[in-house]
């Protein structure tokens, strides 16, 4: 049993074993807190781990673009194995809904596989 799970966690986080963004934050907002970092910097790290005010907040963002980028080089060739085309442009679209456009310039510059790059191609540019 993971020490963040509880009987009260909804049934998708204990199945899944992921913690939802509030507890992230809250325990990060605790070690802070104990280790002698003030109200401001601790607010600050629990925004950013929510994803506080994404589009207007530039830093918030380039950690979200970070993330995508992330999931499209190193999860998504497991992801895409596993599923259609069309569900992976469905996930592809709304991972890239959440980059924005410098993230997504960088994304274009990743060493995707053939497939992996036409389906995120065809996600961000819509419908044919």
């Amino acid at each position: 049993q993971l020490p963040w799970l509880s009987e009260n966690t909804p049934l998708k986080s204990r199945c899944s074993g992921r913690m939802p963004a509030s507890s992230y934050a809250s325990r990060a907002a605790a070690i802070m807190a104990d280790a002698g970092y003030g109200a401001d910097t601790v607010g600050r790290v629990e925004s950013l781990i929510l994803k506080r005010d994404l589009r207007n907040d530039a830093e918030a963002q380039t950690l979200e673009d970070v993330a995508c980028l992330v999931f499209l080089e190193f999860e998504a060739p497991a992801f895409i194995a596993k599923h259609d085309d069309a569900k992976v442009r469905d996930i592809l679209a709304k991972t890239a809904g959440k980059m924005s456009s410098r993230g997504l310039a960088a994304a274009t510059e990743l060493a995707l596989d053939q497939r992996l790059s036409r389906l995120l191609r065809e996600a961000v540019s819509g419908p044919a």
